[in-house]
């Protein structure tokens, strides 16, 4: 019956919101949130890795993961301020015990075009391919037809479990963005279009999944050598559900004169109606790793006093190799 209850669960939550990944640090998966971020990073390369567990606790809870590759390319033959980012990643989500799982694999394109000479401003757009599966293991559920007296018997065959167990489709996305950045001051403001070209997903009815559009921005401000701050917020709407999540964090140098040293930030966000989450993050280097924790605030409080929903992730620049010049032959 629980199992029954929770798959149920799954379906509806899909078809409110057709079952696209949700994390609540969207900041950190630059491919996800906009494909037109690809390859903006400020080092040339940049890895990032994401992972999600929902309602732990549960039996069956909901995960998330991914791992992300993005770099500026043919910068040596292309204007000084202008980029073109190539990247992708790999995703997975699985719920109910594993039952119901989706893999996912994407490859994104961008181009950032400088739009004055010192590079302090610049346009991006982007496109996103993505080959998507779902698969569903009958022998993990049970169903209404395998009810009896007894309770329920996963011996007796049920009609359900002839049905489709996978079903795989393409996935198109598009996006742009706007970067700032000046002195102890940068900003990004983006908007994408998911699901271009709405593909059929499900494995009961030819449902499709309807386009999602999506506006974020994200920046940080230098307030002193020692400390910054960042904030970040996201607005997404599909179909009748939209939902929004904005916050920031506080971040402290232990050491203010070195450049390499450790800064530690804290702060939260606010999903609106649905759950508060503080943030905890850690810098070193080329480094960020991120750690936050919800807090569910809306009328599923009480039916989630006992489920918890923790994210970690991790962004990873690399920079490019200097090379040392030779001296010119005599």
């Amino acid at each position: 019956m629980k199992k029954l209850l929770i798959f149920s669960l799954c379906l509806s939550l899909g078809k409110a919101y057709a079952q696209d990944p949700h994390y609540s640090q969207f900041f950190a998966n630059p491919l996800t949130l906009n494909p037109a971020l690809t390859g903006s990073g400020e080092a040339d390369g940049r890895l990032s890795a994401n992972f999600r567990n929902t309602w732990i606790g549960s039996a069956s809870p909901f995960s998330t993961g991914l791992l992300g590759f993005d770099k500026a390319v043919l910068q040596n033959k292309l204007q000084s301020v202008d980029k073109l980012g190539v990247g992708g990643f790999a995703m997975y989500d699985q719920s109910n015990g594993g039952a119901l799982k989706s893999t996912a694999l994407a490859l994104s394109f961008a181009y950032l075009k400088g739009l004055n000479e010192a590079g302090t401003s610049s346009l991006s757009v982007g496109f996103q391919a993505s080959y998507a599966n779902k698969r569903l293991d009958y022998s993990k559920l049970s169903f209404e037809d395998q009810f009896g007296s007894g309770g329920f018997n996963e011996g007796i065959p049920s009609g359900d479990a002839g049905l489709s167990n996978s079903r795989s489709y393409a996935d198109f996305n598009v996006g742009m963005a706007y970067h700032f950045k000046k002195e102890k001051l940068k900003a990004t403001v983006g908007a994408t279009l998911n699901h271009l070209f709405a593909p059929t997903d499900y494995m009961w009815d030819n449902l499709s999944r309807k386009r999602r559009v999506t506006i974020h921005t994200g920046g940080q401000y230098e307030l002193s050598p020692e400390g910054s701050i960042e904030w970040n917020a996201i607005y997404q709407t599909k179909g009748k559900a939209s939902e929004l999540a904005f916050g920031g964090a506080y971040g402290i140098k232990m050491n203010a004169q070195d450049p390499d040293a450790i800064q530690l930030w804290l702060g939260g966000y606010y999903r609106v109606d649905d759950a508060l989450y503080p943030y905890l993050a850690v810098d070193y280097k080329n480094v960020r790793a991120g750690l936050s924790y919800d807090v569910t605030v809306s009328s599923m409080k009480a039916a989630a006093s006992s489920r918890r929903s923790i994210e970690f992730s991790v962004l990873i620049g690399f920079a490019k190799k200097k090379v040392e010049e030779k001296p010119a032959a005599e």
